[in-house]
C-alpha cells in the first residue's frame, strides 16, 4: 500500500500586516541593452559542462560539475579574472548515489549538501578546501532541495519538495520552505502552493541577505524572511516575460539582482543550416536589478541578441559577467552599458 509522508510542523504561509504593506502593483522597469563587451583571458582549465553556477561577494564564480560522466565531481571556483581556480571535490565518505547541492560562502568557501532518503548532511568547506564543520540536517525523508542558503550563524533556509507517496514513482509532490537552526534542527516548515507533478518545473531561489535575513525570488515576488521563517517584506516584481523563470539570485551593494531565462528564436547568424524549417530556440537571459531597501525595480539588462553564451554574475556598478566559448576554450566576457 502506498505510504503517505507526513512531517510535523507544517503550516500554511500568510503575510503579516507589515509584509502586506510592502506589496504594490509593480510596473515594468525600462530595458537596457548591454553593448560594451570586454573579453577576459581564456580559462586555464579544460572545457567543462556545468549544470548551475553561483557567485560570492568577491566575484568568484562557482560551477557545479557533478555529472556522473566525469571521473571526478567537484564544485569548481574560478576568480573573476579567470586566473585562479580551486576545485572542491564532493565528500567521498558520504556515498555517491545520493543528490548533491551547494551554496556559496561569501568568504570564498562552499556548503555542499548530500541527500539520500532520510539522510541529509551539510559540509562546510573553507576557501582553501578544508572541512570546517559537518551537520546532519532534520529535513524530511526524500526531501528534494531546489535551492538553499546559509547565514553566518549557520541557520539555513531551504526551498524544495517532497513526494506525497514514497512508493509511487508518479506521485505528486508538495512544495516546502524549511528553516533550520544552527544545530540543523527544524525551526519552521511552510507549504507553498498546490501539489505538483514530478514533470513540472520547480521555481524559486534563495540567498543569504544582510542583517541576518534570507532573500527569496519566486514567481513575481521577492520576499525577505527572518532566520525563524517570519515574512518581513514582500516586493512585487515584473518578470521580463510570462514564461520567464529565475536562474540566478544575488545581493550586491544593496541591490537584489535576479537573472531570468526564457526561450526565444536564435539570431539569424546563429542558424547554421538554412534548410532547417524550424528556427532553433535558445535561452535569452535578462537581469532585473531591484533596490533592496524599498523594492523599486531599477531596470532590465540584457546581452545583445547575437551573443552566444550564458550569464554568470552581477558584479555591481552595472557590470555583468558572462561566459562564452571561442575556439574550444571557455572565456569570461564582461558587459556593461
Amino acid at each position: 500500500m502506498p505510504s503517505v509522508v507526513c512531517f510535523l510542523g507544517l503550516i500554511l504561509w500568510a503575510p503579516t500586516p507589515a509584509a502586506r504593506a510592502q506589496m504594490s502593483n509593480a510596473q515594468p522597469p525600462p530595458t537596457f541593452s548591454l553593448n560594451s563587451l570586454s573579453t577576459r583571458r581564456p580559462l586555464e582549465v579544460p572545457p567543462f559542462a556545468s549544470s548551475s553556477n553561483q557567485c560570492d561577494a568577491q566575484g568568484n564564480i562557482f560551477f557545479e560539475i557533478t555529472d556522473p560522466r566525469y571521473s571526478t565531481q567537484v564544485i569548481l571556483r574560478i576568480s573573476e579574472d579567470g586566473k585562479d581556480e580551486m576545485p572542491f571535490p564532493l565528500p567521498k565518505d558520504l556515498g555517491n548515489s545520493g543528490e548533491w547541492h551547494y551554496s556559496v560562502d561569501q568568504g570564498g568557501g562552499v556548503y555542499i549538501l548530500y541527500s539520500k532518503a532520510e539522510t541529509h548532511v551539510l559540509s562546510h568547506l573553507s576557501s582553501s578546501g578544508g572541512l570546517l564543520n559537518r551537520t546532519t540536517l532534520q529535513l524530511p525523508r526524500y526531501f528534494h532541495t531546489h535551492s538553499f542558503a546559509v547565514l553566518p550563524d549557520q541557520t539555513t533556509m531551504f526551498l524544495g519538495s517532497m513526494p506525497i507517496s514514497e512508493t509511487d514513482v508518479n506521485s505528486k509532490s508538495t512544495r516546502l520552505s524549511i528553516w533550520l537552526g544552527q544545530n540543523g534542527k527544524l525551526v519552521r516548515t511552510v507549504q507553498r502552493g498546490q501539489q505538483f507533478s514530478p514533470m513540472d518545473f520547480m521555481d524559486g531561489l534563495v540567498v543569504a541577505g544582510e542583517s541576518d535575513t534570507f532573500i527569496e525570488a519566486i514567481n513575481s515576488e521577492i520576499r525577505v524572511f527572518s532566520p525563524q521563517g517570519d515574512l518581513l517584506k514582500t516586493f512585487s516584481i515584473v518578470k521580463p516575460t510570462a514564461d520567464s523563470f529565475a536562474t540566478n539570485l544575488q545581493l550586491v551593494d544593496e541591490t537584489i539582482a535576479v537573472a531570468f531565462s526564457h526561450a526565444v528564436d536564435a539570431a539569424p547568424q546563429i542558424v547554421a543550416a538554412p534548410q532547417i524549417a524550424a528556427v532553433p530556440k535558445v535561452l535569452e537571459e535578462i537581469w532585473l536589478l531591484v533596490n533592496a531597501s524599498n523594492g523599486d525595480a531599477e531596470g532590465f539588462y540584457k546581452m545583445p541578441h547575437n551573443f552566444v553564451g550564458s550569464t554568470l554574475c552581477y558584479l555591481g556598478e552595472l557590470r555583468f559577467l558572462n561566459i562564452t566559448v571561442q575556439n574550444g576554450r571557455n572565456l569570461f566576457v564582461e558587459a556593461s552599458q
